[in-house]
């Protein structure tokens, strides 16, 4: 608790013509973070995508700081508003647990 550590994500357009860099450079990415114990939020920021064309990759370095030990739900989304226009929205969050010590 109360000291700063880094999360990576890779984000890619596996795609074939669906969701063009085009498209997806108007998309965002947000993390964030709910205190289980609380139910409070502590992180929610928000990434900007680059223009991922088809098959393309790319990293979001993410730098938070959680003051409060504990377990927390991480929940990273893509594209949230669903402007990158692609169909199969089945792989857009990744949810997992996180623990604070």
């Amino acid at each position: 608790a109360n000291q700063t550590f880094s999360l990576s994500f890779t984000v890619a357009n596996i795609t074939s013509e669906e969701c063009d860099a085009e498209t997806s450079n108007q998309s965002s990415c947000v993390l964030k973070m709910v205190n289980n114990a609380t139910g409070f939020l502590q992180v929610n920021n928000s990434y900007t995508l680059n223009a991922l064309a088809n098959n393309a990759s790319q990293t979001i370095n993410a730098t938070v700081n959680i003051g409060t030990a504990g377990t927390y739900t991480l929940t990273f989304t893509i594209d949230p508003n669903n402007t990158a226009g692609q169909s199969n929205r089945q792989n857009d969050i990744y949810t997992g647990t996180v623990v604070i010590n």
